[in-house]
């Protein structure tokens, strides 16, 4: 019965975990601080966009690993630590990718707010897998 639970968990977490759960250091730095609307309205250039479809790419295969490893967990704690250690290999991998996890987050909620930005880096993100 405790799985039903867990997946429920992943569930919420994952949905909010791609863009701004996923890296609690950033909601550490500035967790009143709304974001600045200057930057939100300007597009990001193709090489911004390249760098975070590359990032994306790396942070949905941990998600994929996570839901698959989680369907084995029989407990909530043991959930939250896998979450955790997923959360920092997430960071681990944008910044691999050449972005800090603020310009990722940035990006990500202008994805968020502009579907045909949106639409271009999955384009990006289809045709580099």
């Amino acid at each position: 019965m405790h799985k039903p639970k867990a997946m429920k968990w992943f569930m919420a977490v994952s949905a909010a975990a791609l863009f701004t759960v996923a890296f609690p250091t950033l909601a550490q730095q500035a967790p009143d601080a709304p974001p600045p609307t200057g930057q939100a309205a300007e597009m990001p250039d193709d090489a911004t966009l390249d760098t975070f479809a590359d990032a994306f790419g790396k942070v949905m295969n941990l998600q994929q690993d996570f839901a698959s490893q989680l369907e084995g967990v029989e407990s909530d704690e043991e959930a939250r630590a896998m979450q955790q250690q997923v959360q920092e290999q997430m960071v681990e991998a944008v910044q691999q990718s050449g972005m800090s996890v603020e310009e990722y987050n940035n990006v990500a909620t202008q994805l968020d707010q502009n579907p045909k930005l949106r639409e271009k880096v999955m384009g990006m993100v289809d045709s580099a897998h």
